[in-house]
């Protein structure tokens, strides 16, 4: 099947299918630069997050739900003992799950404590807006 073409008033012919297809993979490329940030942010404030986080729980118990954690994580988590401990804990279980879970945990920290993220959010924009990033599998 060939793709649909469109005259617009008296502008040359446009392909849909290919204005799609750019549409698809810039999307696709902004997502990917968008979890590669948020995932560089979470490492680089590890140590402030640590110790500002308050809704350690509630954060885990939504990465529950979503699926990038298990349930043995969570009791790992709240089987720590202060707050910090249970960061440091659900740092752990970060690390190991990689780009897409402390992309959601950015995501997850951001609505239940958007104080926290308020500071380090001018550098994260920054970066967003005026590097190019490359996504690699």
């Amino acid at each position: 099947m060939t793709p649909r073409r469109f005259q617009i008033s008296n502008h040359k012919k446009v392909d849909l299918g290919l204005t799609y297809m750019k549409i698809y993979h810039f999307k696709a490329r902004y997502r990917a630069a968008n979890e590669q940030l948020s995932a560089y942010y979470v490492d680089k404030n590890k140590a402030e997050l640590i110790q500002s986080v308050t809704k350690v729980m509630p954060i885990a118990s939504l990465l529950l739900q979503i699926n990038l954690i298990q349930q043995e994580d969570l009791e790992k988590i709240e089987a720590a003992g202060t707050r910090q401990d249970q960061m440091a804990q659900l740092y752990q279980i970060l690390d190991k799950g990689g780009k897409k879970v402390k992309s959601a945990f950015y995501t997850i920290l951001e609505e239940q404590e958007p104080d926290v993220i308020k500071l380090g959010k001018h550098l994260y924009f920054f970066l967003l807006h005026h590097l190019k990033w490359k996504h690699t599998e």
